[in-house]
């Protein structure tokens, strides 16, 4: 018999390994075949189900990119569909490759993707190290490759209808969810501890509110994990302020989290915590959160089913806010949300995503239309 599954090759070098991990388990319960283009540090931190239907392509250190998709074009042959997970470079190889063929792209950081020339940074060392060191073909190519693309998807709708607002491409823009809540509620809280998804880094995080809150409540004692790789400059400046209050522990971390790790930290949970900054500088680009940047913490509150405290600025679908989500405008509103979140008033919410198999087939149905 013929084989009737569809094929999806995943392309994901540089990072985002907790979004490769969804996408495998939302496709692989539809029955898909996924070839993984990949490196031995992403696949470290997978938790990889025991099925016939993933196969690992990895890249060794030695090989270049170029040569490596051209040593493994015949996987990117038999697939029905090519998605690139993430893409900061290697514009000219991968236009190459998939400039035939059926792929999409996942946007990160759009004002940087679509080369938004109103957000360039002010930053004059970043101006010029891009107008003089970067390739020649690296913008021509990567235009190309965007152009080229079936669509380019986004993580949260504001993001899609922002992308669709600012581009000047052909390509379509799609929002696509991977937030599927977990089997099993993870909801045995043991004792008061508050997530701070991703690592510690002042230059994307705000931790103000923070601090002045632990300041102020002196009689509480909690605990904060920073979960996800510091930065170890931001990492020492930060933890200098939290080591002066005696009721605070915490815990951070050297390197990236696996995706076992990250679960079983996030287990028992009171809530999360996300106080970034409204605009972070990415590359040469001013890049704006909720806008041309999505939030990893808005899904991790569905998937995990936590409440999350973050910045008012932040847009959100309505329908979550007071159910996942709880923004504040200020210190006092913060303040009182954390008192809420500790006395039990905020609850663990109920589970409103879809199932994996549900979520996973309007995926598969976005990537190959029939």
């Amino acid at each position: 018999m013929p084989d009737k599954r569809k094929h999806i090759a995943i392309i994901e070098m540089e990072g985002h390994p907790h979004l490769l991990q969804r996408y495998m388990d939302l496709l692989i319960v539809n029955n898909v075949e996924l070839y993984i283009f990949t490196t031995d540090w992403i696949i470290n931190l997978l938790e990889t189900p025991k099925t016939n239907q993933i196969h690992f392509v990895i890249k060794e250190n030695r090989t270049g990119f170029k040569q490596f998709l051209s040593e493994n074009e015949k996987y990117l042959e038999k697939c029905d569909y090519t998605l690139i997970g993430t893409i900061t470079k290697e514009f000219k190889t991968l236009y190459h490759h998939l400039s035939n063929k059926n792929y999409g792209i996942v946007a990160h950081n759009l004002h940087y993707l679509f080369d938004v020339k109103n957000y360039l940074s002010n930053n004059l060392f970043e101006r010029i190290k891009s107008k003089f060191f970067a390739f020649p073909d690296a913008h021509k190519y990567k235009r190309k490759l965007i152009n080229g693309a079936h669509s380019i998807f986004t993580l949260s709708n504001h993001v899609c209808q922002y992308a669709k607002r600012i581009k000047a491409l052909d390509s379509k823009v799609e929002y696509i969810s991977l937030a599927s809540s977990l089997d099993a509620r993870l909801d045995a809280v043991e004792k008061i501890k508050i997530i701070i998804p991703g690592g510690i880094n002042s230059k994307n995080r705000d931790y103000s509110y923070l601090f002045q809150w632990v300041a102020d409540n002196s009689q509480i004692n909690l605990e904060i994990i920073f979960c996800g790789k510091s930065d170890s400059h931001s990492d020492k400046k930060v933890t200098n302020k939290i080591d002066a209050f005696s009721h605070i522990k915490y815990e951070v971390f050297s390197d990236y989290l696996s995706n076992e790790q990250y679960t079983r930290k996030m287990t028992g949970a009171r809530g999360m915590i996300c106080p970034m900054k409204k605009s972070i500088e990415y590359k040469n680009y001013q890049e704006l959160y909720g806008r041309s940047k999505v939030s990893g913490a808005i899904d991790d509150a569905i998937t995990f089913n936590i409440p999350l405290l973050l910045p008012s600025f932040y847009p959100l679908e309505s329908k979550l806010v007071e159910n996942y989500y709880y923004p504040y405008k200020n210190y006092e509103e913060f303040s009182d949300l954390m008192h809420q979140l500790l006395q039990g008033k905020i609850n663990i919410p109920a589970k409103i995503s879809k199932s994996k198999k549900e979520m996973g087939k309007r995926l598969l149905d976005t990537f190959i239309c029939d």
